[in-house]
């Protein structure tokens, strides 16, 4: 699981190699800073505390940072794979998470997302993006202390830690709000009034006290020794700009303000995008080539794009898509996950699909939400969709990954048939999730089967939220199974690990591979070409539960399963139901 890169030590002197830095970024940010605010007094105060943070950062990720700006690429080059996952939910609390860090390198994961972790508001326990100190972790969970302790231990496991910053709002708790609300003027003039959320405060990012302030939270999560920090929805921190965010430049210029002062104080931490619009907006959050803004970007379309292929048993919408994703610049890194803490929107292309399969949006989405309910479409799926709607538009659905492919309901009524079809099918969707170009990440618990917790609906505190149906806590009985091959955890646990494995070993799976889509001739079958340096694989996916003969469009030959080990040609190629192969071609000399 390494990176490529040996940590080596810095033997220069540290004053010096800052000024070099601060010299080759400080006239932009300069210009930057003042274009916004024409303030040369706050601007002078941020760059004293810029060099205050560079003081105090632990020597030891000073030295990662040297070697990762040496390095610039590292993180592109290296085969990461992600997980996400509550500390709270997962071991109780963050020493807990160190006595489960074993878990973890089972999974073969190389980097650790948690979920946020901060001071919230104290009643609301289940939005834990309502922040009331952006530099104390929940008390259940432990201190800022423990966390720096966890970082460092990750880093000894080869293990990068990624945090969420909610840069965008506070909870009405923070000491802030709780000023503005006494009539303090200063305070007041912090956030933007607004009346829909009254325990959440949209910041003002007009008045540049805020920008200060939240730019010395960002530098003292990084160091904390977070290795990529998640920036949650900047699209809506710039007033009265809602429309058509991405081109908004105040607020780009506020994201290379954050990059500049990352490649300053802490270059070996990546900035990560969680941008709500759709692909052709959030990608200009990358920025210019020579003026970066973020590392990488969720593709947040991902998820609802495989679950309606899933539902529909139909690849088209998938082929779109990668046919646009494979256009864009090799330098863009993209997040990819099946599914995460929040709901299945169904925002998809639905001009396309109107285009090409006359799908009417209103009666997909009610199609799709009636498909994973289990209630249509041959259907095993279990889950749960909001009721508090009557505008299908806004109607979402929740569950697990084992849940939406059939475990739950297959298990209930001890239907062997069905528990192997729902591990064959969750292990086709990773193996699928892996291969797209960019940094997939699982959900934790998927990796063990994890089912829907509806435990939620007897707190009255979380029955406001169908979220909370896959937010469950971590079954640690079911993790001890995985040892077993023949359980239900030892399946799915040791059918991800063999991904990962061809993942981790093939030169194709790199993120400057040429990666394009395959005719299959068959709407339910999808096929991924990756190429390099003169190697190629086929990854082959039958997002139907039904036998398919395929043709691929490709030249003829023999090709191995990197899985079974078996020896194919890809013409009149037959596949089961939820079958998948990575085919690599063999070359004859």
């Amino acid at each position: 699981m390494s990176e490529g890169i040996v940590y080596t030590e810095f033997k220069g002197d540290w004053e010096s190699l800052y000024v070099q830095r601060y010299n080759r970024h400080i006239d932009e940010l300069k210009w930057l800073y003042m274009e916004l605010y024409s303030n040369e007094s706050m601007l002078s105060e941020l760059c004293y505390q810029i060099h205050n943070f560079f003081i105090e950062r632990d020597e030891g990720l000073k030295n990662r940072d040297v070697t990762r700006e040496n390095n610039p690429d590292w993180y592109r080059k290296s085969k990461m794979t992600g997980m996400a996952l509550y500390i709270d939910h997962f071991a109780d609390t963050i020493k807990g998470v160190e006595q489960s860090i074993e878990h973890l390198q089972k999974c073969n994961i190389n980097y650790v997302h948690f979920m946020p972790f901060f001071e919230t508001t104290r009643y609301r326990t289940d939005d834990q993006y309502a922040i009331t100190d952006f530099r104390k972790t929940m008390e259940k969970i432990g201190k800022i202390e423990d966390l720096c302790h966890l970082t460092k231990l990750c880093h000894e496991k080869s293990i990068n830690v990624s945090v969420d910053f909610i840069m965008n709002r506070t909870s009405n708790e923070h000491e802030w709000a709780k000023k503005a609300m006494h009539g303090d003027v200063e305070y007041m003039n912090r956030y933007v009034t607004k009346t829909d959320h009254s325990y959440e405060w949209d910041l003002n990012y007009k008045n540049p006290r805020v920008l200060n302030e939240m730019m010395y939270n960002y530098m003292f999560i990084a160091n904390l020794g977070t290795d990529l920090i998640q920036i949650n929805e900047i699209e809506d921190i710039w007033e009265g700009e809602s429309q058509n965010c991405s081109k908004v430049s105040q607020i780009h210029t506020i994201a290379r303000i954050m990059r500049i002062i990352s490649e300053i104080v802490c270059p070996g931490v990546l900035l990560l995008g969680n941008v709500k619009n759709d692909m052709k907006n959030a990608i200009t959050y990358f920025g210019e080539d020579e003026k970066p803004e973020f590392h990488m970007i969720y593709q947040k379309t991902f998820m609802n794009e495989v679950w309606n292929s899933v539902a529909t048993r139909n690849v088209k919408l998938l082929q779109t898509k990668l046919d646009v994703i494979n256009k864009y610049p090799k330098e863009y890194v993209f997040v990819n996950y099946l599914r995460n803490h929040e709901k299945l929107n169904w925002n998809l292309d639905y001009d396309f699909l109107y285009k090409n399969q006359k799908i009417n949006q209103k009666m997909h989405r009610e199609y799709l939400n009636e498909y994973f309910l289990g209630r249509t479409g041959y259907s095993n799926s279990r889950g749960e969709v909001e009721n508090n709607s009557d505008n299908s538009e806004k109607i979402c659905f929740c569950g697990t990954t084992a849940s939406m492919c059939g475990l739950e309901k297959a298990i209930d009524e001890n239907n062997k048939k069905e528990i192997n079809q729902a591990i064959k099918l969750e292990i086709m969707l990773y193996a699928y999730l892996f291969i797209q170009s960019g940094i997939p990440v699982i959900y934790s618990g998927d990796e063990i089967g994890q089912m829907n917790d509806y435990s939620y609906k007897e707190n009255r505190d979380k029955m406001r939220d169908i979220q909370n149906v896959c937010r469950g806590k971590f079954d640690w009985s079911k993790a001890v199974k995985v040892v077993d091959e023949y359980s239900i955890e030892g399946k799915i646990m040791r059918g991800l690990n063999k991904i990962q494995v061809v993942k981790n070993r093939e030169n194709t799976f790199c993120q400057i591979a040429d990666v394009r889509v395959v005719d299959t001739k068959n709407n339910s079958v999808i096929c991924i070409a990756r190429e390099f340096a003169g190697e190629k694989i086929l990854g082959i996916f039958n997002f139907s539960e039904h036998e398919k003969i395929v043709n691929i469009d490709e030249e003829e030959g023999i090709y191995e399963d990197l899985l079974s080990g078996k020896k194919m040609k890809v013409k009149c190629l037959q596949m089961q139901g939820y079958d998948f192969y990575y085919l690599k071609k063999i070359v004859v000399y």
